[in-house]
């Protein structure tokens, strides 16, 4: 656990100046609750063989920008004036917020590597190569994951419609 998260500190979504080569010193650097949803994201992540996914599935990538993600929400949400709670929220949501494309990287190998392909042929956004090849996207993949894991209802729902967010009601 102590690899994993400083491979997590010092990875490029993080963006550090300088390497940290301690738990204390990530611990300071990152907070606890970075710390607590970083590796969050990396379990998940853990079990994904990159041999069990289709080639141009990049998974690095899918973590460092979810990632990315989460900590841009959080800041949003703190800028905002929101409580640490609702900040908290953000950052959870943003963590996961791909979380489908690991179901449909692994589960659906084929048609996933079709939708990347789609995708990237006729530059399009993903969810709509997703829409096309396999009739849903990876948002709403992930949406019934985290609802089948009972995660509060804001996080399912912004997980959902993070590429549709004007059909959240």
């Amino acid at each position: 656990m102590s690899a994993k998260l400083l491979q997590v500190v010092n990875s490029a979504a993080i963006g550090l100046p300088m390497k940290v080569a301690s738990v204390v010193q990530a611990v300071r650097v990152l907070g606890l609750d970075t710390i607590k949803d970083s590796l969050l994201l990396s379990g998940l992540f853990a079990p994904v063989r990159k041999d069990k996914v289709p080639a141009e599935f990049d998974l690095e990538q899918v973590w460092s920008h979810s990632l990315l993600v989460a900590r841009f929400a959080r800041s949003i949400a703190r800028g905002e004036g929101s409580t640490e709670q609702f900040a908290g929220d953000c950052f959870t949501s943003g963590l996961l917020h791909d979380v489908g494309q690991l179901v449909l990287a692994t589960k659906l190998q084929k048609e996933f590597r079709e939708a990347l392909l789609l995708a990237r042929d006729q530059a399009i956004p993903l969810s709509r190569a997703e829409r096309r090849v396999l009739g849903i996207t990876h948002a709403e993949v992930g949406g019934v994951l985290l609802e089948l894991w009972e995660l509060p209802h804001s996080i399912v729902e912004t997980v959902t419609f993070h590429s549709t967010p004007g059909r959240i009601s």
